[in-house]
């Protein structure tokens, strides 16, 4: 209808996985004794971009077992060579933007100690 080449469904399901898993990892790590901070914001893209990476290495593995025409389809790269790393890209994109905005608000409300420095670092002259 739009004129795109392939279907980007996929490419809109991983940017959704970023944005909204880091959430519920970084309310799980700070519930679990974990100190509000950086690591608060990193561990939570760490994670989503190693679970990414685990799920394109299924999915290949699955593409392999499968083989021929069944596995290139099931594999649904739609003839791009590199889309498993846009896949893991995108997903990353999204849980960076989701933490870093975070992150802005928090600093900018006060509510997180672990970013108190970026308040000292504004007021400075």
């Amino acid at each position: 209808m739009l004129g795109f080449e392939r279907n980007h469904f996929d490419r809109l399901i991983h940017l959704l996985y970023g944005l909204v898993f880091v959430f519920p990892i970084r309310e799980l790590y700070l519930h679990a004794g974990g100190r509000p901070g950086a690591w608060s914001y990193l561990l939570p893209v760490d994670l989503v971009a190693s679970t990414s990476l685990v799920y394109e290495l299924i999915e290949w593995a699955a593409a392999v077992v499968f083989g021929g025409e069944l596995g290139i389809a099931y594999l649904g790269t739609q003839g791009d060579v590199w889309d498993a790393h846009k896949d893991i890209a995108i997903a990353i994109l999204g849980a960076i933007v989701s933490m870093g905005l975070l992150a802005w608000r928090n600093a900018r409300r006060g509510d997180d100690p672990g970013l108190a420095f970026l308040a000292s670092l504004a007021r400075r002259p």
